[in-house]
């Protein structure tokens, strides 16, 4: 029995990938009422507004658990703030169940994108360049003045950046110039966020990617799925969010990647966001869980369902990098064609001609509620994509 924290479409996703390969119903705790895990045939929701507080998830877990004395229970996180809530808890909630997160070590070596960095370094992996800036620090002209402009900057930590909000919080900034840049740095850090901010060179023009790999408990990788990101969201708090991938053959930085996890023991789930320019590929930051758009795995013929239910059993598993190519969207397909390259386009309408196109909502399983609730989100969708093509001041992701 898969037991969820969170409802967005990456909880549905490992719910839907469960319901494939063993027939079962998820349990998803969510702090609110979430249209994506609502009203399905393979999903129970169960609104607990605490959930994502320590003090509230460990006796409403516990409870839960009891309830079901008999059965094999997967606690899965499908947001970052879980995954450190799960890391938090430590042994309370793991002699019931099989809590799927990276150990403490791991967690504490790259959950952190400085820390990522510095590994990447050590790695010979390429990642953009930056600068970082931390709380009472003098925000010096020679570190805003090192990148051209527009530039990027982020939080360091993704789960302490968001327990800290303020007015006009977007996930991700793009400064036009240097007295921008330092606006923006010190509104971060006068928020409360007391971990370091980035400011990074913009990486344009770009291209997006993802990596995710699947690695068994003595740390050796088993699956991993590269896609290239042929369009994403880019509003303000779900910028970045990838909305279609077209599943391609593993490339340098893929191996590169695959080595370094290796070389670390690295056990779990691992979901690499990557950005290439015209000449090299980037290491961008790693989720240390399925990513949103984790469902692209099972577009390529890899089960996450059945790689838990292994890991967690101690079952062998065998290495295949093996996949199929394959087209994943999250949007409408009309949506994709609006916001991506004209030479995307050609490759997703061919994937599609072939019968290798592949939607979480286009399953056949949900019923007639479900499926009405699918097309109103669509419109829903189609209409924040363009407001995010108005927000950007441009028309999307590819052109």
């Amino acid at each position: 029995m898969p037991v969820l924290l969170g409802g967005d479409l990456n909880a549905y996703s490992v719910a839907l990938s469960f319901y494939e390969a063993y027939g079962v119903t998820s349990h998803a705790f969510v702090r609110y009422r979430c249209g994506a895990t609502e009203n399905s045939k393979f999903i129970k929701t169960h609104i607990c507004s605490g959930i994502d507080d320590l003090s509230v998830a460990i006796p409403e877990l516990l409870k839960f658990a009891a309830e079901h004395p008999h059965r094999e229970l997967y606690l899965i996180p499908c947001a970052d703030w879980y995954v450190s809530m799960l890391e938090a808890a430590g042994g309370a909630l793991s002699a019931i169940y099989e809590v799927c997160i990276p150990d403490r070590r791991h967690f504490s070596m790259l959950s952190d994108k400085l820390r990522f960095y510095n590994f990447m370094e050590q790695a010979g992996i390429k990642y953009p360049e930056y600068e970082s800036f931390g709380p009472e620090e003098n925000i010096s002209d020679e570190k805003l003045s090192r990148f051209t402009y527009p530039a990027v900057i982020k939080p360091s930590d993704s789960t302490e950046y968001w327990k800290n909000p303020f007015p006009d919080m977007k996930k991700v900034y793009f400064p036009k110039n240097k007295s921008e840049s330092e606006a923006v740095i010190k509104r971060i850090l006068d928020s409360g966020y007391a971990k370091r901010v980035i400011l990074q060179r913009l990486i344009a023009p770009a291209r997006h990617g993802v990596l995710t790999t699947l690695s068994t408990a003595d740390g050796r990788v088993v699956r991993a799925v590269r896609g290239d990101v042929i369009m994403q969201q880019t509003g303000r708090t779900s910028y970045g969010n990838h909305a279609a991938i077209i599943i391609r053959a593993l490339d340098g930085i893929s191996y590169q990647l695959i080595k370094f996890l290796n070389g670390i023991s690295y056990v779990g789930i691992a979901n690499i966001d990557l950005i290439s320019d015209a000449d090299v590929t980037y290491a961008l930051e790693v989720n240390l869980r399925q990513g949103r758009s984790s469902d692209y795995l099972r577009s390529a013929g890899v089960s996450l369902a059945e790689y838990l239910v292994k890991f967690s059993r101690g079952e062998n598993i065998t290495p295949d990098f093996s996949y199929k190519e394959a087209y994943w969207h999250y949007p409408r397909h009309s949506d994709v064609r609006k916001y991506s390259s004209p030479a995307d386009v050609i490759r997703a309408d061919r994937l599609i001609a072939e019968g290798k196109a592949f939607s979480p909502y286009g399953n056949s399983y949900d019923g007639v509620k479900r499926k009405i609730y699918a097309v109103l989100h669509s419109l829903r969708l189609s209409e924040a994509l363009r407001s995010d093509a108005e927000y950007q001041g441009g028309k999307g992701n590819g052109k």
